[in-house]
């Protein structure tokens, strides 16, 4: 499958051609063509247009092997969809953005929070009305005394 990806500090969004369907929360296992042949899990972060993407954290070894590789094989989808929630708060911190992002697109939400410890990451990511985004260290704690929601829907780094 073809590739075409950007790059921004830490973070790369990865963009394949896609005609099937998938739901926020499920995954996709990639494998380059370069390298030894280890399929890695990746949240879909983005599904419109016979296009889906991918969050990808940089400087791994996904990324060594991606350098200069022209097609990447794709299976899934896998694993269980997120439940449908009553106008969460969406929460979230580096490539946990993914599959937040991707339900934002699909469903009703209160706000969406998103921290990183890179800025750059940012600049690469869309973030919707109601976004408030953080580079300073956050805990669970400080964004339950943010909202008196019930529901949460928390991907990312604990």
């Amino acid at each position: 499958m073809k590739i075409t990806y950007s790059k921004s500090g830490s973070y790369i969004l990865l963009e394949l051609p896609y005609k099937g369907k998938a739901l926020p929360g499920q995954f996709f296992t990639l494998a380059t063509e370069t390298g030894p042949y280890i399929p890695r899990p990746f949240s879909v972060y983005s599904l419109e247009d016979g296009k889906i993407s991918f969050l990808v954290k940089a400087g791994g070894e996904f990324e060594k092997f991606l350098n200069g590789c022209a097609t990447v094989e794709m299976n899934g989808p896998f694993g269980n969809p997120i439940p449908e929630l009553d106008s969460p708060l969406l929460l979230s911190g580096g490539c946990g953005y993914a599959p937040v992002h991707f339900y934002a697109q699909t469903h009703e939400f209160s706000e969406i929070i998103v921290g990183a410890n890179d800025p750059t990451f940012f600049d690469l990511i869309d973030l919707p009305d109601h976004s408030v985004y953080v580079t300073d260290p956050t805990t669970p704690l400080d964004i339950a005394k943010f909202s008196p929601l019930k529901n949460i829907l928390l991907c990312g780094p604990a």
